[in-house]
């Protein structure tokens, strides 16, 4: 770490020149955002094994590396990373270019591929995640550059293009290059990340008989079906002799309509992240209350409820199948119901449970299959991440907490969160910014944004880690 005389005088340096640039940076977001790298299985050839937009945004980070006389090298277009400084110790600095597809285009308020700056906010796909990150964390390597600064560690950052997907640009990346000695992501939140929970998310699955003799059959059920939700849209289809028996109690629903001896029933919720279930209820919590108090049903419709009353609650914590788990410094488990669908018999339901520190997945998988032969459900895993834990008394952690407390001012203690970042890709990794507590950045969602103050601080707190780092 530098002397703090010479430390000062490198950050009121910075200050100057991150004023000097501000124009600059904005316009390179803008240029980086109109970038619409989401994985594209249809274009993939030789060195472009996540499709051309992937590779175009890699070209175009490239292009202002070069442009800044920073080293940089691609890899085969599995990843990139831009380097400064000639120690052989070396400071990661973890991020991805990749981005996940816009949603629902009507649902937002500009083009999502135009950077949009409006109200002290920049809007934009990858805005918040992490393309505004990997355009200023270039400037602060730019400018230290240009300082003359000899970091006493090598500054690397690491862009990959697959973290939506599959990760296996990171595998690449890593058979390679060996992993930097320490580092951070960009991609979570402020103050310091350091743990990330487990994940397991996967797939229930029945077979249900088809009963004849009753006053209403469950003829099918329909959702958008994907992990990165919670349930929040559900069409539920009941052949019925009754119908007037289906409006009564289907209260909470947003339509109820009959097409023939057909009604069709609709639940619509919150939309939430997988990640946290708890914010509010899935889309069958009203289902499920609505058609729990309804006599005269067929035996998939009273199996259905059933599972959906015992293994996906209104909270969502594991209590009713004996997964339950808080951890004092971590927080607790949740399993999230993020599809439902029957049809034909077949009852498919998918979840995602994110785990903390202190009970580990051979438990839970092992509690999820008794449960699940109890129910005569079968249980698939199809996506797991092993937990990410950095102790708060180490370097890293201590360090990026200081580094944040000399910038805002305040001592705050590391958090945890649910997500997925490129912390648990290598050792000595933690989540750091770059979004602050209260902020609502729509990460995945339509209107994704990053407040254009928020994010200068957060160059500031960057500065500073690298400094100490």
């Amino acid at each position: 770490m530098p002397h703090d005389e010479n430390r000062e005088v490198i950050k009121k340096y910075f200050l100057e020149r991150l004023d000097f640039y501000k124009e600059c940076i904005i316009r390179d977001i803008g240029r980086l955002v109109a970038m619409p790298s989401v994985r594209d299985e249809n274009t993939i050839k030789k060195n472009m094994p996540f499709g051309e937009e992937i590779s175009r945004a890699f070209d175009l980070i490239k292009e202002i590396a070069d442009e800044f006389s920073l080293k940089c090298e691609i890899f085969d277009g599995y990843a990139l990373h831009i380097e400064y400084g000639e120690s052989t110790k070396v400071v990661g600095i973890l991020t991805h270019t990749d981005i996940v597809p816009c949603g629902e285009i009507s649902k937002w308020e500009s083009d999502p591929y135009v950077l949009d700056l409006r109200d002290g906010f920049m809007y934009g796909r990858g805005v918040n995640d992490d393309k505004a990150s990997i355009i200023g964390l270039m400037y602060i390597m730019r400018i230290l550059k240009e300082a003359g600064y000899k970091p006493q560690k090598k500054i690397r950052l690491i862009v990959g293009g697959a973290e939506e997907t599959t990760w296996e640009c990171m595998k690449y990346y890593l058979s390679k290059n060996s992993p930097p000695d320490i580092a951070f992501s960009p991609d979570c939140d402020f103050p310091v990340v350091n743990c990330e929970k487990g994940i397991l998310r996967g797939e229930l699955r029945k077979n249900i008989k088809i009963s004849k003799a009753s006053t209403h059959k469950l003829v099918g059920i329909q959702c958008y079906k994907s992990h990165d939700f919670a349930l929040n849209h559900i069409v539920v289809e009941i052949e019925t002799k009754d119908y007037a028996a289906i409006e009564i109690c289907a209260k909470g629903a947003s339509r109820v309509c009959l097409d023939g001896d057909i009604a069709t029933v609709e639940y619509i919720s919150n939309k939430n992240l997988s990640r946290n279930p708890q914010r509010s209820p899935h889309a069958a919590c009203d289902f499920f209350e609505d058609f729990s108090h309804l006599s005269n049903i067929d035996e998939a419709l009273k199996n259905i409820l059933y599972i959906i009353g015992k293994w996906f609650p209104q909270k969502p914590f594991g209590e009713s199948i004996g997964i339950s788990y808080t951890h004092q410094e971590t927080g607790y488990l949740t399993m999230a119901l993020c599809y439902l669908s029957y049809s034909l018999g077949e009852l498919a339901m998918g979840f995602d449970i994110r785990y903390p520190a202190g009970i580990e997945e051979d438990y839970i998988l092992k509690k999820l299959s008794l449960q699940a032969e109890e129910d005569k459900l079968s249980v698939q895993v199809i996506q797991r991440r092993e937990r990410l834990y950095i102790p708060s008394d180490s370097y890293l952690v201590k360090t990026l907490l200081d580094s944040y407390e000399t910038v805002m001012g305040e001592h705050p203690a590391p958090v945890t969160k649910g997500g997925a970042s490129y912390s648990r890709a290598i050792p000595n990794c933690v989540g750091f910014g770059p979004t602050f507590a209260g902020e609502t950045p729509n990460s995945h969602k339509e209107n994704e944004c990053m407040s254009v103050e928020s994010f200068f601080k957060a160059l500031e707190i960057y500065l500073e880690a690298i400094l100490r780092l």
